[in-house]
Formats: structure tokens, C-alpha cells, sequence
């Protein structure tokens, strides 16, 4: 799993190995959680902004 679709996160791969050899379990997925209130996607800055906070 990644944050956005298309990102790649190879300690989520290492995790599912790891159960899949039976060293972890109970892994959840999002999808398996119940939506939690109070949170929200911020934004993503762009780099005009990043370069811009640098000085």
C-alpha cells in the first residue's frame, strides 16, 4: 500500500512477504479500518512553493 495510487512502498512488500512466510500477521488495510473523523488530505506544495520557503 502507498499513500496515492501509483507510489511505490517497498515496506509494505516486505511486510507481505513476511506474513506470507507466516513471521506477521494481522496486517490491516486500509480498507479494512474504520474511517477515522478529524482527518484530512493537505495538500501537496508544488516547487515554486518549496523553493520559495527556502529563501
Amino acid at each position: 500500500m502507498a499513500i496515492e495510487p501509483g507510489q511505490h512502498d517497498p515496506g509494505w512488500w516486505v511486510l507481505i512477504a513476511l506474513r506470507r512466510v507466516g513471521l506477521v500477521w494481522g496486517l490491516r488495510e486500509p480498507e479494512m479500518l474504520a474511517p477515522r473523523q478529524g482527518l484530512r488530505r493537505v495538500p501537496r506544495a508544488d516547487r515554486s512553493t518549496l523553493s520559495a520557503a527556502r529563501g
